[in-house]
């Protein structure tokens, strides 16, 4: 078939070579099948062959639309994890394929560098070259993680449609800063949740957290220890009590403010910082009010924060933030870029039989 002829009748022979890729997009990232299990056997029906894995790709763009259109959200985390894969050219049989490499979307994902060099023999290609038709927009979002790494920290709104390739470009990053040694957090907003005062970035924090024993969290937080605590739960686990203090509303929201500035202060002192919120059109108040905030304060931080917004209420979450943030465009591709994607992605080469990968690796 031409992965030209419609997207209609690709969608349907596709049908069988991506089983495995459609039913991890609709499982729940809980399910009690081994995730590795999931994936390589996924991955085998998917993409054995360049002809299977045009047409993973072209349902996995289907999907994506489709589920943004009538559900408002974007595929599970191993379908997403699995795209990037394709994309990447990579498989269960490469070296490098083991879960630690693939910088993951998600709430309070962390990522750090295993200290390789992209695109060196053996390990994935930066994320970026698989992205056909992106380069202006990739190579803003380069720019300025390149000027916060040199101590001009910043935020950075990806504005679009739904399904036009916001949060890939943001995974792309995400996956390149990783690769070279930085402190990736990401986190996704929910609308259901906006009531929850700064839940999206207290779920980024999360793993951060967690990993810094009681002594060194201390240290790290100082005076900020106690409005940290009170702010993040699992900080105050790993404290211990910390000292009541009775103040108004209006203060603790400053103090809880601060206190998450001063964090990622000190973890930018260690490795550049990528803070990475997705659908922020979902964000309570607090959440952008907290954007805002670290984009007038977090001068001399190796810190930036990059969120994507749905270019359908961009006028309110884009006005909020016009004074401290800058803006990457996200429109369609042009027609010679879609075509050259196809071009590249029917560009895979042939693969060991699938059923010896799901043998020896799921």
């Amino acid at each position: 078939m031409n992965a030209m002829s419609g997207p209609r009748s690709a969608a349907h022979e596709a049908r069988e070579p991506v089983a495995g890729l459609a039913a991890g997009a609709a499982r729940e990232p809980g399910s009690r099948v081994p995730a590795s299990g999931r994936r390589t056997a996924a991955f085998a029906a998917a993409a054995p062959t360049a002809p299977a894995a045009a047409r993973a790709l072209e349902a996995y763009a289907l999907l994506s639309i489709r589920l943004a259109e009538e559900l408002g959200t974007d595929p599970a985390l191993d379908a997403r994890e699995l795209h990037l894969a394709i994309l990447r050219d990579q498989y269960p049989a490469d070296p490098g394929w083991p879960e630690g490499n693939l910088v993951r979307p998600g709430a309070g994902r962390i990522r750090r560098g295993a200290g390789s060099t992209p695109g060196a023999a053996g390990g994935p290609r930066p994320a970026h070259e698989q992205l056909v038709g992106r380069d202006r927009e990739l190579g803003e979002l380069a720019e300025a993680w390149a000027r916060a790494g040199g101590d001009e920290p910043g935020v950075v709104l990806v504005v679009g449609e739904a399904g036009i390739g916001k949060t890939r470009l943001a995974e792309a990053l995400a996956a390149d800063a990783a690769s070279a040694g930085a402190m990736v957090l990401q986190s996704r907003c929910y609308e259901t949740e906006r009531s929850l005062f700064l839940q999206p970035v207290v779920e980024a924090l999360l793993p951060a957290v967690a990993r810094l024993p009681a002594v060194e969290l201390r240290h790290l937080l100082g005076e900020d220890a106690p409005a940290f605590a009170a702010l993040v739960p699992e900080a105050a686990a790993v404290l211990g009590p910390m000292p009541a203090e009775r103040v108004a509303m209006d203060m603790q929201r400053r103090r809880a403010f601060h206190s998450v500035l001063a964090f990622l202060r000190e973890l930018a002192a260690r490795n550049p910082v990528l803070l990475v919120v997705d659908d922020l059109q979902y964000a309570g108040q607090s959440t952008i009010e907290l954007v805002h905030y670290l984009g007038r304060h977090a001068g001399g931080i190796r810190l930036l924060v990059v969120a994507t917004v749905r270019a359908e209420n961009d006028a309110d979450v884009g006005a909020a933030l016009a004074a401290v943030a800058s803006r990457v465009e996200v429109g369609p591709l042009g027609a010679d870029a879609a075509a050259g994607g196809c071009r590249a992605r029917l560009r895979v080469r042939q693969r060991p039989d699938p059923r010896s990968l799901v043998r020896h690796h799921s």
